[in-house]
């Protein structure tokens, strides 16, 4: 398991590249990892299972 730390700079580096290979390189490791850490991340999920905060939108007063 990644640190916090390590998991943060994951997802910077795919946010910087918009590439799982590229992320991986920069992050020093697997793409796989990445990938992992990024669809947990679209989940709404930190990859320890851990929620991460819903901020309010624009949207919101005007959803069901």
């Amino acid at each position: 398991m990644k640190s916090v730390e390590e998991t943060m700079n994951i997802l910077e580096a795919y946010d910087l590249t918009r590439s799982c290979t590229a992320a991986a390189g920069l992050a020093g490791c697997s793409h796989h990892t990445v990938a992992r850490y990024v669809q947990l991340r679209e989940q709404g999920l930190l990859p320890d299972g851990v929620e991460l905060a819903r901020r309010e939108r624009v949207v919101d007063p005007f959803m069901g």
